[in-house]
């Protein structure tokens, strides 16, 4: 028994042993994790605060980009709905206008061709009156000439049968 009592206290002896060893590499690696934590946190804590800066900054200037934004489309859109309420108004005004074009140039038009028959009826008219006045004229003048040189013909035949 004393044999068992031995190596039953050195199998404890033994098993401490490697307890102790165990927690002593355990610390050391929690010691060195806590470093390694450390440096982390020294390394990877300024680089959060200014990606926590970048954001905070980028937020504020897109919001203010996008109000900018949003401020442009209400203005463009007022710029348009000017610009339409303008091309209808003078569209509106070019289709009056075409419209007392078309009334004066058809009032122009019915102006023009009274007067051409005014003038028909007025000079025209009496124009070819008065020609035919002058022709029948000519024919009465060619008439009488025609007969005169007839009638002379015939004095100068009667005398020549005279003599």
């Amino acid at each position: 028994m004393t044999w068992f009592v031995a190596l039953t206290a050195l199998a404890l002896l033994l098993q401490a042993g490697v307890l102790l060893a165990i927690f002593l590499t355990l610390r050391r690696m929690s010691e060195a994790a806590r470093g390694l934590q450390r440096r982390m946190e020294e390394q990877v804590s300024p680089i959060l605060d200014n990606v926590d800066e970048i954001t905070t900054t980028v937020r504020e200037s897109s919001r203010s980009v996008l109000e900018d934004i949003a401020g442009l489309s209400r203005d463009a859109r007022r710029q348009v709905q000017k610009f339409d309420a303008l091309t209808d108004e003078l569209a509106d005004r070019v289709r009056l206008q075409i419209i007392r074009l078309d009334q004066l140039l058809s009032q122009a038009l019915s102006n023009l061709e009274r007067a051409g028959t005014a003038v028909r009826e007025n000079v025209v008219g009496p124009v070819r009156e008065a020609t035919a006045v002058i022709q029948g004229v000519k024919a009465a003048i060619d008439f009488l000439a025609a007969r005169r040189e007839r009638h002379r013909g015939r004095q100068q035949s009667d005398e020549e049968l005279f003599i």
